[in-house]
């Protein structure tokens, strides 16, 4: 599962249930994704601009699509 977490204006990306996917939390922070960019975000990002490895970047694109289908679930 994906977790945000807002601290301080700032959203920071916690991994903790994704293996191998903790180790990046602070590329999101320095790359200064918020929830608005974590929405756009597409798995050639995550693994070109943020040097990421292809499995860890799938498993958060797959939740980060998860949570976009939630969201269009709720608007309808």
């Amino acid at each position: 599962m994906l977790v945000i977490c807002l601290l301080n204006g700032t959203f920071f990306v916690l991994f903790r249930s994704l293996n191998g996917c903790s180790e990046y939390a602070d590329s999101f922070v320095s790359q200064e994704i918020d929830g608005q960019a974590l929405m756009l975000l597409r798995e050639e990002h995550i693994v070109v601009a943020m040097h990421m490895k292809l499995g860890p970047a799938l498993k958060i694109v797959a939740n980060v699509n998860a949570m976009k289908r939630e969201a269009l679930k709720e608007h309808q």
